[in-house]
């Protein structure tokens, strides 16, 4: 397999990306990072939200499981 000094040259001149092509491609990502981040936000919200509703309900149930468990520890009829 021969390969021309001129073809290598040019590929390596060519390989990389410009500074304008790296410049479009970040500014991209900012625009979809700010049409997606709205949504993150409020899906997070959502899901905290939740955590929370989950947390009261625990210890609700717990409450009452305590308070149903001392009920009965005192409560023995002596026949």
């Amino acid at each position: 397999m021969h390969l021309d000094p001129y073809s290598l040259k040019l590929f390596r001149v060519c390989s990389g990306w410009s500074l304008l092509e790296l410049l479009i491609v970040l500014a991209l990502m900012a625009i979809a990072a700010s049409v997606a981040a709205p949504q993150l936000y409020a899906t997070w919200q959502l899901q905290s939200l939740h955590d929370e509703r989950q947390m009261l309900a625990q210890q609700i149930r717990f409450a009452r499981l305590t308070s149903l468990q001392k009920k009965h520890q005192g409560t023995y009829l002596l026949v």
